[in-house]
């Protein structure tokens, strides 16, 4: 069974947004076979560092159970794992990352 993933991109090509500037996140189912792209999810940047904050970008991914981003700070990541997802750092090629991903098994749950 696959996952649904948010990756914090300004381009689609790098992960390269700080989860608390994000401005866009592309989405993308993944399972053992592949990845493939569903859409681009824009918000206004909240560059808030508080939960409410934070929870409206959650909000705007709220079918997606992990996030990929170029960083993320320690309090914005212990509210986001409260929430229920998981947060990868991998400032890399989206590509890159979502075909280790897939090889690695990484959001294999369990």
């Amino acid at each position: 069974m696959g996952q649904r993933v948010a990756v914090a991109s300004s381009d689609g090509v790098n992960i390269d947004l700080h989860f608390a500037r994000a401005s866009s996140f592309y989405i993308y189912d993944i399972n053992e076979d592949g990845f493939e792209y569903i859409e681009n999810r824009k918000q206004r940047a909240a560059n808030k560092h508080d939960e409410d904050g934070f929870a409206g970008t959650l909000k705007l991914i709220e079918d997606c159970r992990s996030i990929i981003v170029g960083q993320i700070g320690m309090g914005a990541l212990s509210f986001v794992n409260k929430k229920g997802f998981r947060v990868f750092e991998a400032p890399y090629s989206v590509s890159e990352v979502l075909k280790k991903f897939v090889e690695k098994n990484i959001l294999k749950e369990g």
